[in-house]
């Protein structure tokens, strides 16, 4: 076992070789064929640079190439267990392909994942999930720094609302989300539920807007539609809390609700539960998302569940597809499946 050593320089394995710098660069940075130099040397200087321990000088290596090779992953939310999973596919096909993932978070501030986005000069950016913060601006800023992007997990649409900025718009790919709407309706339909009411999500959020229009399209051809809107920085449970404190509040009928995702299912729950509603048979519940804690409720939560592997090995696909194919902005929709539960 060889120790690697920092220190080691091409000189030296020139040294040891006989061989010229510039031939033992050429071996070490993959150009040997391409300069037609023999197997035998290509071997000796192999060899040598692993018996000597030698490590390339990424850094100065990257600032020669017109491409560095290094692709930012970006995960929106690491409590968010399906942009965490994405995340995960993503890394493993990207270490897979060659290439040098960067792994960023949102909890560190969007300011710090740019600096280190532009410090190691990533040649594309896969963002799993977004935040508010990700407006026209911010992808417009990808566009002038030449970053390529692709979002993995949710849909994004530019705000309608501003003028139009050329490269705005970005590949993506996601859960179908008219799919997952008509599922969970027609299984609470199959239940013999027939009033079904709907507890929005976040307003910001392009997932949160296709879901609402999804369920109102669709309610339509059975009743109109049951909204419990929440404003838009309502946190997690809470705004199924609310929602659901809303719908029985205004005394509108109803005895199902379809949750923007999990965690607002499981705040609805909640309150049934402390105002002594039984679960499915006084009101049914159907969330969004398989979330890990959505199988250990009580009752278990039936859910629409995102394809996160499939949307992970996709969106590399894509990206490569844009960087090196030049291929048109994409908008890739995955079917989602029903994993049905005691909750509905």
């Amino acid at each position: 076992m060889h120790v690697r050593n920092t220190k080691t320089t091409l000189a030296d394995i020139s040294k040891v070789t006989q061989v010229s710098i510039n031939t033992v660069s050429k071996v070490l940075s993959g150009q040997a064929k391409a300069a037609r130099i023999s197997d035998k040397t290509i071997k000796k200087v192999q060899k040598a640079a692993k018996e000597l321990g030698y490590i390339p000088n990424l850094i100065a290596r990257d600032l020669r190439a017109k491409q560095t090779g290094i692709i930012g992953v970006f995960i929106a939310d690491m409590a968010d267990s399906n942009y965490a999973k994405i995340a995960q596919i993503v890394l493993q096909r990207l270490h897979d392909k060659g290439y040098r993932p960067l792994l960023s978070v949102a909890e560190i501030g969007l300011e710090l994942c740019w600096q280190e986005w532009l410090l190691n000069r990533i040649q594309g950016l896969i963002l799993c999930g977004t935040t508010d913060r990700m407006d026209n601006q911010f992808f417009h800023l990808l566009h002038q720094h030449a970053m390529t992007a692709v979002i993995a997990g949710c849909a994004y649409k530019p705000l309608q609302n501003q003028k139009k900025i050329p490269g705005l718009d970005v590949s993506s790919v996601s859960m179908d989300n008219y799919a997952g709407m008509d599922l969970a309706i027609h299984h609470l339909r199959q239940q013999n539920h027939r009033r079904i009411a709907y507890i929005t999500g976040p307003g910001w959020h392009t997932d949160a807007y296709e879901r609402q229009m999804a369920y109102e399209n669709i309610i339509r051809q059975y009743h109109e539609p049951i909204l419990a809107e929440q404003g838009t920085d309502t946190a997690f449970w809470q705004r199924g809390y609310n929602g659901m404190r809303e719908l029985q509040h205004r005394g509108q009928s109803f005895d199902a609700v379809l949750a923007y995702d999990d965690i607002t299912a499981i705040g609805a729950m909640k309150w049934l539960q402390e105002n002594k509603r039984k679960i499915p048979e006084d009101v049914a519940i159907v969330g969004v998302d398989n979330a890990p804690e959505s199988e250990y409720t009580t009752p278990a939560l039936t859910t629409i569940s995102l394809p996160t592997e499939a949307i992970g090995e996709k969106a590399v696909v894509l990206l490569e597809s844009r960087l090196f194919a030049q291929s048109p902005v994409e908008k890739i929709l995955i079917m989602p499946s029903l994993i049905p539960r005691a909750s509905a």
